[in-house]
């Protein structure tokens, strides 16, 4: 039951509204989900006081989970009825307004509202004013209650005024926190409450305040997601910049206007930080951006230039996820395979099937592993030249720029390739030099040594030698791309069944001659003049290969005990490792000679130790032994040449040529 107080003068309480419930209360004011503050009990204040009270009214405040007081409960249901707080009861007799005249309803914007004459209160659903804590209002407004009683306070300053009286003491009454302040006291939080409803100001937190925050948040959210990304940084903050004034101005003038508190700072704080995230973001990307296209073009210019290792370093620091790199990789994959390089392909191609599956990567990877744990391996760690073509990958290998086609043969140098230079569509001889055969220790030297014997052989321009285009090495042995010939070599003419007529024979020998009489010059001795090195063309023109090449494949063997070609062919001073001139090329161009004409060699042996002796010590068989026909002249020419001691040889391959010349006359007035 209500307490004697309350009941003996209706006028401090308020019946509730329509239906006598809570529900139906919240109905009227606003109609949302939230009911009025119930008290269970009553805690009556001193029975002498109230009965003298013009009015009584509750001192309960809404203290929320965090402690903070933010909300005043004007009105509180106790038994059906409404029990008004203090400050509202204070505020209705300031005004002279009965409580039965406070009415409760909306305000124009579906706010819940209450009203007594020229007062109008804006509440929450619960009917709580929304706290505003002014402390420097306040403390202008106490006064200590001892300077009243002596006299020290003018008692006009609480004529006409509301007094209220109470403890201030921190150690004497409860302190609670209001907003940003602590320590505030009970009659300080109503002497403040009733100044609020005395006020003309208005300050409430309205019902859609949140959705309103919210639908804010959404919109600086998709503003952020789907515009800033496609503007610049200037365009996309001076837009985000008219936004948020937009909504500070309607937060202020909602707040000036209507006293509706709508949260500022959240919107703002995101659009804010969002902005930054994005345009870091951005920043980042764009860092990446620019360095994946730095990547990709030093790796397509390294590619450009043959230097595979450089470029492969660059595309393995950019992203296999993008379809350009794919690419890009394959491509660099594909130049490994040419190259023999067949471990940095299958690291290329492991690295693209990392992202999943793209083009033939799993086929050619497949086929390369099997390749790589088949192959043989030299003893320097190199590959070895057995699977230079790969018809199975459908990869062409290279030299440089030229692409070979198919092997041609294979010599005491190394393999040689038909070979097409894509610059200017032109079939060229591929011949290469493997450096497994090499010490490492002697690598270095015979690098050099080749290539400049093949620059000196590269000068040479003569009808009768071949002419070597481009000299150059991969990343295990060296090459040189030759003039391509389309004939046979000498050996096949040097068969007992398979002899040229003698006139033929010197005319051949003259040209070589005069070949060697021009290299000679030209300070390159030939070193390696044997039948295989000297070419019949179609067209019966002759040429000399091989100019050079030999002194550079010796001295990389020597270490190891090979023997460079067949040793019928070397001269003496060769064979005793003396120093070479000219003259040496004459002793071997003397034993192609006797070959061609008699169909066996000048010097033989079961072994290499029996040849090399008779090179060095044994004389020849005459030839006019082994085939009697033979021209006295052509068996004077061969004699000659055949001396074991160079300074009884023809002093240069000029005067063998002219021999040879005045031999093959006498041969054609024999006719």
């Amino acid at each position: 039951s209500l307490p004697p107080a309350l009941t003996s003068d209706f006028s401090m309480i308020l019946p509730m509204p329509s239906a006598c419930s809570p529900r139906a209360a919240s109905a009227i004011i606003g109609g949302g989900p939230r009911t009025p503050l119930v008290a269970a009990r009553i805690r009556e204040t001193f029975e002498a006081l109230a009965a003298k009270a013009g009015a009584l009214g509750h001192l309960n405040l809404a203290q929320d989970s965090d402690g903070v007081v933010r909300r005043l409960p004007l009105l509180i249901e106790y038994e059906g009825r409404l029990v008004p707080a203090l400050a509202l009861q204070l505020a209705m007799k300031y005004i002279d307004a009965p409580l039965r005249d406070l009415s409760l309803g909306l305000d124009f914007m579906g706010q819940p509202s209450l009203r007594a004459k020229h007062i109008e209160l804006a509440i929450d659903r619960a009917y709580c004013l929304l706290l505003n804590h002014d402390l420097r209002w306040t403390r202008q407004r106490t006064f200590s209650f001892a300077d009243v009683l002596d006299g020290s306070i003018d008692p006009a300053v609480f004529r006409n005024k509301i007094v209220l009286i109470g403890l201030t003491a921190p150690d004497a009454a409860p302190a609670y926190r209001v907003g940003t302040h602590s320590g505030v006291t009970p009659i300080e939080i109503s002497a403040n409450a009733l100044g609020r409803i005395l006020s003309s100001a208005r300050l409430s937190r309205p019902s859609w305040g949140p959705v309103l925050e919210i639908v804010a948040v959404l919109y600086f959210a998709f503003f952020l997601v789907f515009f800033i990304p496609r503007m610049s940084f200037k365009v996309g903050a001076g837009l985000l910049a008219v936004f948020m004034l937009t909504w500070y101005a309607v937060v202020v003038g909602l707040l000036l206007g209507y006293g509706y508190w709508v949260r500022l700072v959240g919107p703002i704080l995101l659009a804010c930080a969002g902005f930054m995230l994005i345009q870091a973001t951005l920043y980042s990307r764009k860092l990446q951006e620019e360095s994946l296209e730095a990547n990709k073009t030093l790796g397509l210019s390294y590619q450009g230039q043959g230097m595979l290792d450089m470029a492969y370093e660059r595309y393995m620091q950019c992203p296999v996820q993008d379809a350009s790199v794919k690419n890009l990789l394959y491509t660099l994959g594909l130049d490994f395979e040419r190259k023999r390089m067949f471990n940095k392909a299958l690291a290329i191609y492991d690295h693209i099937r990392s992202d999943g599956t793209f083009k033939d990567v799993e086929k050619r990877h497949s086929r390369l592993k099997a390749l790589d744990s088949s192959m043989t391996m030299s003893v320097s760690g190199t590959l070895a030249e057995t699977p230079l073509i790969m018809d199975d990958t459908q990869v062409k290998p290279t030299f440089g720029r030229y692409e070979l086609i198919r092997e041609l043969g294979r010599g005491s140098m190394g393999t040689v390739y038909l070979g097409r230079d894509p610059k200017i569509n032109r079939d060229v001889a591929i011949k290469t030099m493997a450096y497994e055969n090499v010490d490492a220790a002697d690598l270095a030297e015979v690098k050099t040594r080749f290539f400049r014997e093949a620059e000196a052989a590269g000068k040479l321009s003569h009808p009768n030698i071949v002419s070597v285009y481009d000299v150059g090495e991969e990343h295990d042995m060296a090459y040189i791309a030759m003039e391509l010939l389309s004939g046979e070599n000498l050996s096949v003419y040097c068969k007992g069944d398979n002899l040229l007529p003698v006139d033929r024979v010197t005319a051949i020998i003259t040209d070589v001659a005069a070949a060697l009489d021009y290299a000679h010059s030209q300070g390159v001795i030939h070193r390696d003049i044997k039948p295989a090195n000297i070419m019949m063309l179609q067209d019966g023109r002759i040429k000399v290969t091989d100019f050079g090449i030999a002194k550079v494949v010796d001295a990389s063997r020597t270490h190891s005990s090979v023997v460079l070609g067949t040793p019928n062919y070397m001269s003496p001073e060769q064979v005793a490792g003396k120093s070479l001139d000219g003259r040496s090329d004459l002793f071997s161009l003397g034993v192609v000679y006797y070959e061609m004409l008699a169909g066996a060699k000048p010097f033989r042996g079961d072994t290499v130790s029996a040849i090399l002796y008779a090179v060095s010590r044994q004389a020849h068989t005459p030839l006019s032994e082994v085939r009697k026909d033979v021209p006295a002249c052509c068996e004077d020419l061969v004699n000659k040449l055949l001396v074991k001691g160079v300074t009884r040889r023809y002093a240069s391959a000029a005067l063998v040529a002219k021999a040879l010349g005045d031999c093959a006359a006498e041969l054609s007035k024999q006719k």
